[in-house]
């Protein structure tokens, strides 16, 4: 069963919405014919902001995932850690640019609710 993709909205033109998550407005802005895997951009008014598209994909990286559990989010401040991920999204096809990513706001809103909970596994301890 492919595990679906949290799309999110970027602040540029047409239709005006708020994050999912942290309530950030966003604005739809689709690339068309995209097949980005990774930071897909939403084409309906709902998602997550770039921001929390990022943490979302790192709270099912594996074993970035177990890393951060463990240690928090702190480290992401860490310039060659933010291009190491953004490194990873660019080979898996994405639709955001590294410039659109506000680290600061990823760390700041971690402990924020996701819209839709994680089941815990052997390779994702934790649930949000």
């Amino acid at each position: 069963m492919a595990k679906k993709q949290m799309a999110f909205t970027f602040t540029g033109s047409r239709q005006a919405c708020s994050c999912g998550r942290c309530g950030a407005p966003c604005k739809v802005d689709p690339v068309p014919h995209s097949k980005a895997t990774m930071l897909k951009k939403a084409d309906v008014p709902k998602g997550l902001c770039v921001n929390c598209a990022v943490h979302d994909q790192l709270r099912h990286l594996y074993p970035a995932n177990l890393i951060l559990a463990r240690s928090g989010p702190k480290g992401l401040v860490l310039p060659q850690l933010q291009q190491q991920f953004f490194e990873i999204c660019q080979l898996a096809g994405t639709d955001a640019r590294f410039e659109e990513i506000d680290w600061n706001a990823v760390i700041a809103n971690w402990d924020l609710p996701f819209p839709t909970k994680l089941k815990s596994t052997a390779t994702n301890p934790v649930t949000q």
